[in-house]
């Protein structure tokens, strides 16, 4: 209507413009005052669901041992947290026997996803990931990965 409204604006008086123009105006905000009356309002919000944490007691080695660790919680996405002190290797390794490396299957465990959280002072080592690695929280780490996407955040 507001196009018609235009096109016809040289054939109509100044006072016939205003106030078809003031009609438009009253019309358009009936029509968003119904569709908003209409339309719920969405309540949208991130939830944080946080991961349960396994603590995990290993043999005493000589160096630091980790405080705690976070188990995975999908398939082919490990995850890291709250370690300090420790190198973490995930590298898969082959082994020297000829018969176990004949049968052992490279596609039976690939990572496709990497998520670091809070490590302080650590090493850590990975394959090359097809997917992405998010690092948050991390303080003097080395960390020795390839991958498609890294994204970092307070680290």
């Amino acid at each position: 209507m507001r196009k018609d409204l235009v096109d016809a604006t040289p054939f109509l008086a100044s006072y016939d413009q205003r106030q078809c123009d003031a009609q438009l105006k009253t019309l358009d905000q009936q029509i968003q005052s119904i569709r908003e009356s209409v339309t719920p309002k969405s309540r949208f919000a991130f939830k944080r669901v946080k991961p349960p944490v396994n603590k995990e007691s290993s043999p005493p080695i000589d160096g630091p041992s980790p405080l705690e660790t976070t188990t995975i919680t999908e398939p082919n996405v490990p995850s890291a947290s709250h370690l300090d002190s420790c190198v973490v290797d995930l590298v898969p390794t082959l082994s020297s026997a000829p018969e176990a490396a004949a049968t052992s299957d490279k596609s039976s465990f690939q990572i496709t996803a990497l998520h670091i959280r809070s490590l302080k002072n650590t090493i850590l080592l990975a394959p090359v990931i097809p997917g992405s690695v998010l690092v948050h929280d991390c303080e003097n780490c080395i960390i020795a990965v390839g991958c498609h996407q890294v994204a970092s955040a307070t680290s």
